[in-house]
C-alpha cells in the first residue's frame, strides 16, 4: 500500500501516525492517548503475557510468514499449519500427528489435500517428520511430526528423539527456490500442486 492510501490521524502536537483498524501505531514515538484511542496499553504493556493465561491461541513467527517459502504455500497448506499448531498443544511439539481421521473434526474432507499441503508443508522445511507411519499394518502408527521452528522435547514413549529448533524453512532464500521446491513434489505426484504467482 503506497503512503498516500494509508489511513492517517494528526495527534495534537502535529504527528502524523498510521491508523489500522482500531489499533493506532505511531511512525514516531508518540502518546496513544493523544491520538484518541482509549485503553489501549501503552508500549511497554503491548506484549503483556498475562492478558493471555487461559486463553487458547496459537504464535506464528513473522518471519515464518514473511518468508519466500510461506509464500509459496497453498492456501490449503497454510491452513493445515495452523490446524496443526493448534494440535501441538495437545500432543507436543514432535508428536503432531495429521490424519485424515484427527483432521476430519476441524473440518479437512479430502484425504488428497491434506497430504499435498502436508508435502508442501514438510518440503519448504516448516515440517519435518519425526516418526515414519506404517499404512496398513497391525500397529497402525501414524506418521508425527514436528515444527522447526521450535525446540522438540522427545517422546520416548511414541519413538521421536528431543532435538532443538532447525529452523528449515530458512534455507529457502528467494521464490524461485521455494518453486523449484514445490516442482520436485510436482514431478513426485499424480496430481501437481500449483505455485501461486
Amino acid at each position: 500500500m503506497n503512503d498516500a492510501k494509508r489511513p492517517m490521524a494528526t495527534l495534537e502536537d502535529g504527528t502524523m501516525v498510521e491508523v489500522y483498524g482500531l489499533l493506532v501505531a505511531p511512525s514516531v514515538r508518540g502518546d496513544y492517548q493523544k491520538a484518541g484511542v482509549a485503553d489501549h496499553p501503552d508500549e511497554e504493556d503491548q506484549w503483556d503475557e498475562s492478558e493471555w493465561e487461559g486463553v487458547p491461541h496459537i504464535r506464528v513467527r513473522h518471519d515464518i510468514t514473511s518468508s519466500p517459502a510461506w509464500n509459496a504455500l497453498s492456501f490449503s497448506a497454510q491452513a493445515l499449519y495452523i490446524d496443526l499448531r493448534v494440535r501441538m498443544d495437545v500432543d507436543g511439539n514432535g508428536a503432531v500427528e495429521c490424519t485424515p481421521s484427527s483432521m476430519r473434526g476441524v473440518g479437512w474432507k479430502s484425504k488428497t489435500t491434506i497430504y499435498l499441503a502436508l508435502a508442501e508443508l514438510e518440503v519448504l522445511g516448516f515440517i519435518a517428520k519425526t516418526r515414519q507411519g506404517h499404512r496398513g499394518r497391525a500397529d497402525k502408527a501414524c506418521s508425527l511430526f514436528r515444527f522447526t521452528d521450535m525446540p522438540c522435547p522427545g517422546h520416548p514413549e511414541k519413538g521421536v528423539p528431543a532435538c532443538g529448533a532447525t529452523m528449515d524453512w530458512l534455507a529457502i532464500k528467494t521464490n524461485a527456490e521455494a518453486d523449484a521446491a514445490l516442482k520436485a513434489i510436482n514431478e513426485k505426484r499424480a496430481r501437481p500442486i500449483k505455485a501461486r504467482a
